[in-house]
């Protein structure tokens, strides 16, 4: 059973020390986690009707 408490204890020092990390990290560079993982935006190229027209003659 001690071992068990030991663990736990062990686990949630890291998690807290992490979680603790990531909010200083969000304090001081403002949003570089949520870069990480967000969607990457794709370059859309907009041609008009009369320009796909040119090309097919």
């Amino acid at each position: 059973m001690q071992s068990a408490i030991e663990f736990l204890t062990v686990v949630g020092g890291l998690v807290f020390s992490v979680s603790c990390a990531l909010l200083v990290e969000e304090l001081i560079f403002g949003g570089l986690f949520r870069l990480f993982f967000q969607g990457r935006a794709l370059p859309v190229r907009v041609e008009s009707s009369q320009a796909k027209a040119k090309k097919q003659l």
